[in-house]
């Protein structure tokens, strides 16, 4: 006699046997059939992501289920401060938050609680600036600086669900463009609104009150944007 499985589970299993008289004798058993763990089909790429910016990609191609059962996903990181991953059906999501090298592991499992992992790394860097030193009487202030701030800025508001404020000059051109006092105080209020939706103090600016055609726009007014900016992206 040969038990072919068809799939997990626990069957009755009776057995009779007859004598040319016709008399006959029964005896029956369980079989459990274990459910196959879930396999690794492929280890995913490490990636590399600037802080403050997700990405995310399917992870039914990473694993397989040899008795074709529904997959479940989860994810971890070793540092959840750098990498925070999340996972909604088999789409994995992870946002870059400060500087690292965090390891991202994967889990699938089937209804059985079976299952397999598998992981991969992501090194994660502050985005660099265009003139990444700005010096006072060195460096000109310019309309690309407020260009590179102003979507930083914008990525984060999204991300607290804060409503986005207006722009003076909208369109940032360089080499057309002149920056403003506008500008900054625009950033400025940006950064203090995205500081109070985390509890924090608003931010101390040098020349706190920039006064359009009053107050030049400095190398000093930059530098402070930029490092507000980066300190909400790392989650400091």
């Amino acid at each position: 006699m040969t038990l072919r499985a068809g799939g997990a589970g626990v069957s009755s299993v009776t057995l009779t046997a007859r004598d040319p008289a016709g008399a006959a004798a029964s005896a029956s058993f369980v079989v459990r059939v274990a459910s196959r763990p879930p396999e690794v089909v492929s280890r995913p790429a490490d990636r590399h992501a600037y802080s403050g910016l997700t990405f995310s990609f399917d992870l039914r191609p990473h694993f397989r289920d040899p008795d074709g059962d529904r997959l479940s996903f989860s994810a971890v990181s070793s540092d959840p401060a750098a990498a925070r991953p999340s996972v909604a059906g088999s789409s994995l999501e992870v946002l870059a938050l400060r500087p690292g090298t965090p390891r991202i592991e994967l889990t699938a499992a089937d209804p059985s609680g079976a299952s397999a992992w598998t992981l991969f790394y992501v090194e994660v860097t502050v985005e660099p600036f265009t003139d990444p030193v700005i010096t006072a009487r060195e460096t000109a202030v310019r309309a690309v600086h407020f260009a590179e701030l102003r979507i930083r800025v914008e990525a984060l508001v999204r991300r607290a669900g804060l409503r986005r404020r207006p722009w003076t000059d909208p369109v940032l051109s360089p080499g057309t463009t002149l920056v403003r006092a506008a500008h900054v105080s625009e950033l400025r209020g940006a950064v203090d609104d995205l500081r109070r939706a985390r509890g924090l103090p608003v931010q101390a600016w040098t020349d706190p009150a920039v006064v359009p055609g009053r107050t030049p726009v400095r190398a000093v007014h930059m530098r402070e944007l930029r490092d507000a900016v980066i300190a909400l992206e790392t989650g400091g």
